[in-house]
């Protein structure tokens, strides 16, 4: 027990072992104002011991960013995506811990958020970088999350986030390629998978240009693209659906993996035309006649020597690289490819929920968020519904 002159209260600052997720001591600090004497103060500092055992028992503390950082490391347990863990672990270090970090989260209430809600977003976090309202909704999302395993495994009792205003923002409308920009991304293409060559470089390039293409005709993600497997495709039977279910991640040391599920947890079969499925095949036959030794229906379609699957980082970045070559937009990238196969199916009459299905969205809302911009007749639809109403209106009136 210690006095603080500066602030006139007892404090502590006990070392409770070593946080198991982070790998750091456990030493939070605690003050006692409401102590007339050492005595009193040290009764209180017992009591507040005490009631911290749950978090004690699971070798994890109680700061706000120590059990966020649990938290995270409980979905990962969970078969949460990779990406989706890295990107809270963002949050986390950006935000929770330089606005958040002394706030013990049992005593953090509904203002303490919504306040550290405002700090972050008028002054940016760790880097002081300008944050958006999405940004601050992925925060809460994290919190709301959170506080929801810790009420259930006993680190605390009150959930502060039923009660916090999550701030709203605008999505983005999605943006897709036009028709001059497609035939461009077309060319290019067929051009890299024309190559006969089998040099690391060529290799690389050929099997790019097979994942975007896939994409482009299925509206697969990058990950799912280059998961797509021969047995899965080329070597499935019924000709001309291609099975989606798996999608390729990065793990630290382990590099490129494909995990046997899709962002949304839905496989799904999509179909394609025969002439592609040719040129799918031809693909095949080109990796068979150039570096694959041994070919077997377990290998990704995409794939490098030896069969290893291609990195999502180091495709999209390629591809990104591509785009700005052809002289394309700022901005765009290999997930635009899905948004332009969705766009232009709607474009063309493709009802929302077979769109839906096909993206492998678990909701058809979450299609309509996305796209119900691009909607064709949308609004002619409506004037002539209300045009209607008033010719009616007109006629009774006469």
């Amino acid at each position: 027990m210690r006095w603080d002159p500066e602030r006139g209260v007892w404090y502590a600052r006990p070392y409770l072992g070593t946080n198991k997720v982070t790998g750091r001591p456990m030493r939070p600090r605690r003050s006692f104002p409401e102590a007339g004497s050492r005595e009193e103060a040290q009764a209180a500092c017992d009591a507040w011991l005490s009631s911290k055992a749950p978090e004690l028992g699971l070798g994890i503390g109680s700061s706000m960013p120590e059990v966020a950082l649990s938290y995270v490391a409980h979905l990962e347990a969970s078969g949460c995506a990779p990406g989706t863990a890295k990107a809270y672990r963002s949050l986390v270090r950006r935000y929770v811990a330089p606005v958040l970090g002394a706030v013990d989260v049992g005593e953090a209430r509904p203002w303490t958020i919504e306040g550290a809600y405002a700090v972050v977003m008028a002054r940016g976090g760790r880097d002081g970088a300008p944050v958006s309202p999405r940004t601050v909704s992925q925060l809460h999302w994290l919190l709301s999350g959170m506080y929801k395993w810790a009420v259930r495994i006993g680190l605390t009792e009150a959930n502060p986030m039923p009660s916090v205003s999550r701030p709203r923002w605008i999505g983005e409308e999605s943006q897709a390629f036009d028709e001059d920009a497609m035939a461009r991304i077309s060319r290019s293409l067929e051009e890299a998978m024309r190559d006969p060559s089998a040099s690391r470089e060529a290799v690389f390039r050929r099997n790019l240009a097979m994942a975007a293409w896939t994409a482009l005709r299925t509206g697969a993600r990058c990950g799912e693209a280059l998961a797509i497997t021969r047995a899965k495709s080329v070597s499935r039977r019924g000709g001309r659906t291609i099975r989606i279910d798996s999608t390729v991640v990065e793990l630290p040391g382990l590099g490129a993996v494909i995990r046997p599920a899709t962002k949304g947890k839905r496989g799904r079969n999509v179909s394609v035309t025969a002439q592609d499925m040719e040129v799918m095949r031809a693909h095949a036959a080109w990796q068979d006649g150039s570096y694959i030794a041994r070919p077997a229906p377990s290998l990704p379609l995409c794939c490098l020597e030896g069969g290893a699957p291609m990195r999502p980082s180091s495709a999209s970045r390629a591809f990104t690289r591509t785009l700005s070559s052809l002289g394309l937009p700022p901005g765009t990238s290999f997930h635009t490819l899905r948004h332009t196969h969705a766009t232009w199916l709607l474009y063309n009459g493709v009802d929302i929920r077979t769109v839906s299905e096909r993206l492998g969205h678990a909701k058809v809302t979450t299609t309509l968020e996305l796209y119900a911009h691009v909607l064709p007749g949308r609004d002619d639809l409506a004037a002539e519904a209300f045009g209607e109403v008033m010719e009616r209106i007109d006629d009774e009136r006469g």
